[in-house]
Order: C-alpha cells, then sequence, then structure tokens
C-alpha cells in the first residue's frame, strides 16, 4: 500500500517538476543592425616579410600605410574558403585610446586578403582586399 501511495505522490508531481523547467520568453521589439559594404577602388600593395606586413594607402582615408608586425602564422580554415593563412598581428603604430591594436589577417586562396582591426574588444573593422 505505501508502494502505491508513493507512485501516485510522484506520479502527481512529475508534471509539476517538468513545468518548473520550461521558461517562456515574450519580446514585443527587437533591434536590428544593417551591415553597408562600400566597394572602393584605390590601388593598394600588399607586402608581406617574415616579420612585417605593410598595407600601402590604407589608413587615413587611404592616405598612410599601415606597418603590422607580424606575432603568429597559422594555417587554418575559414568559412567556406577551406585552410586559409591566419596573420595574427600587432600594428606598429600606437593609438592614443587603445594601444597597439591587434589585427588579423587571412590570406585566401581565391584571391581575397581579409584584414580583421580590433579598435577594442567589441569593435571590429573588417576590409576585403581583392587581389
Amino acid at each position: 500500500m505505501k508502494r502505491i501511495t508513493i507512485l501516485i505522490l510522484l506520479g502527481s508531481l512529475i508534471p509539476l517538476l517538468s513545468f518548473a523547467q520550461i521558461k517562456v520568453y515574450k519580446s514585443y521589439s527587437s533591434i536590428k543592425q544593417k551591415c553597408d559594404y562600400i566597394p572602393e577602388s584605390i590601388n593598394r600593395e600588399i607586402k608581406i616579410d617574415k616579420d612585417l606586413i605593410t598595407i600601402s594607402n590604407f589608413l587615413n582615408g587611404g592616405k598612410e600605410a599601415a606597418k603590422l608586425k607580424i606575432n603568429k602564422i597559422l594555417n587554418k580554415e575559414y568559412v567556406f574558403e577551406g585552410i586559409c593563412t591566419w596573420y595574427y598581428c600587432t600594428d606598429t603604430k600606437k593609438d592614443i585610446f587603445n594601444g597597439y591594436q591587434k589585427v588579423i589577417i587571412i590570406l585566401s586562396k581565391k584571391g581575397t586578403i581579409d584584414v580583421f582591426y580590433f579598435a577594442d574588444e567589441v569593435t571590429i573593422y573588417h576590409n576585403q582586399l581583392l587581389y
């Protein structure tokens, strides 16, 4: 008799316990962010040495060259492009507010160079150079 009572109590508690684990959120508004891609026609020269990458006409509206010190080079997969060469760099020019900026350059085999400038921990500027 005790077993039947225990089974009835457990049977009545199971729906209550399973209901307590369900969380429902309702949303009546959302924030959308739009990304606009602006093609530019600027002649640039990308020079990759063993410890330095130089991209001409890149900074200050295409007037100054970006000089990047290479910290690490890896070959790993990048989205749908397969195995690409990743260059982890730091800018040689110190920013007043953020110090030396981190940069990742991904050299793909399909004719693009992706440059990711990390302005801070949240803001990332992405430029795609075609060659």
